[in-house]
């Protein structure tokens, strides 16, 4: 009897891991991963973030700015007392081959990030932190980058 039941364990983990892990991996891939010029709430949901290439492009092993606009949950504006920027590939183990930094504040929420560089094809995490004097909060955005 416990040869049976042991098979019909090995048979239910099987189906588990073939049928409903791929299915897993994609639920959740979908959920706040986006491309550059993507938009995701703060993980606290005190701001909503727009996020995309100052040009629109990512170079690959190339320094260069994004633009990262903020609102408010109700969606005005915010102006920040604190934003870092922060990240890597968290499937490699390791971070940005850079350090990215705001360099301006552009008004309307609207703020300049430069010194961003990705050195090579594959899902790369931005973390931000922000702080209004208020409230402080993160946000994380995932995005593939395919050359």
């Amino acid at each position: 009897m416990k040869r049976g039941s042991q098979l019909g364990f090995e048979i239910k983990w099987r189906w588990l891991v073939v049928v409903l892990l791929p299915w897993a991996a994609v639920l959740s891939a979908s959920e706040g991963v986006c491309q550059p010029a993507c938009e995701v709430m703060s993980a606290n949901g005190h701001f909503h973030l727009r996020v995309l290439p100052e040009d629109g492009k990512v170079p690959l092993n190339s320094h260069h700015s994004w633009i990262i606009e903020v609102e408010s949950d109700v969606g005005d504006p915010v102006e920040l007392r604190g934003l870092a920027v922060s990240g890597g590939m968290p499937a490699h183990g390791h971070g940005l081959p850079s350090q990215p930094r705001v360099t301006e504040y552009l008004g309307g929420g609207r703020y300049r990030v430069d010194g961003l560089m990705f050195n090579m094809h594959g899902e790369w995490q931005l973390n931000l932190s922000l702080s209004d004097g208020l409230a402080q909060d993160h946000a994380t955005l995932v995005f593939n980058l395919d050359y």
